[in-house]
C-alpha cells in the first residue's frame, strides 16, 4: 500500500508531465494546478478499514467538494484496490468530480473531471453578507456622529 506522502508525490508527477503548473495549496486540497484558464483541485481519500465507512467517507467528501468555490475542476484521488469501494460513476459526474487511481506504477484518470460552472449563489451570498455589514457599519458611524 502506498503512503499518503507518495500518492501526492505521484499525482504531482502525473499533472507536471501533463504540463500544469502547481500553485500554492489551499485548505481543501492536497494539489492544485493551473491547467490554462483552469484551476484543478486534487483531494487525496484518506485510507479506512472496511469498504462501508470508506465509501461512507467518499460520499461525505463529495458533498463538501461540490460546495469548493475557488477551483473550476476537482478529483478525488483513491488508492488502487480502493476503486470498488466507491460509489457509482453516476454519482462522482453528478457532483462535477473526477476519479484518480493511483498505485505503485501509474496514475490513471477513471473519471475526468468536468469544469464546473461559477456558483454564482455563493457569489451573491458573500455580497449579500458584506452588503449587510457595510450597512451595519454605515448605522454606526451615523450613532457616533
Amino acid at each position: 500500500m502506498l503512503s499518503r506522502a507518495k500518492i501526492v508525490a505521484k499525482i504531482r508527477d502525473y499533472f507536471l508531465e501533463k504540463e500544469l503548473e502547481e500553485i500554492s495549496r489551499n485548505r481543501s486540497f492536497d494539489l492544485v494546478f493551473r491547467d490554462g484558464k483552469n484551476i484543478v483541485g486534487i483531494k487525496v481519500a484518506k485510507t479506512l478499514p472496511g469498504k462501508h465507512k470508506f465509501r461512507e467517507y467518499i460520499e461525505k467528501e463529495l458533498i463538501k467538494l461540490q460546495r469548493v468555490t475557488d477551483v473550476d475542476k476537482v478529483y478525488i484521488a483513491v488508492p488502487a484496490g480502493y476503486i470498488f469501494f466507491l460509489p457509482s460513476v453516476e454519482i462522482f459526474k453528478e457532483a462535477c468530480v473526477g476519479l484518480l487511481e493511483v498505485d505503485e506504477k501509474k496514475v490513471v484518470e477513471r473519471i475526468p473531471a468536468r469544469a464546473r460552472e461559477k456558483n454564482s449563489h455563493w457569489a451573491d451570498k458573500k455580497i449579500e453578507n458584506i452588503l449587510a455589514e457595510l450597512e451595519r457599519q454605515s448605522r454606526y458611524i451615523e450613532i457616533l456622529k
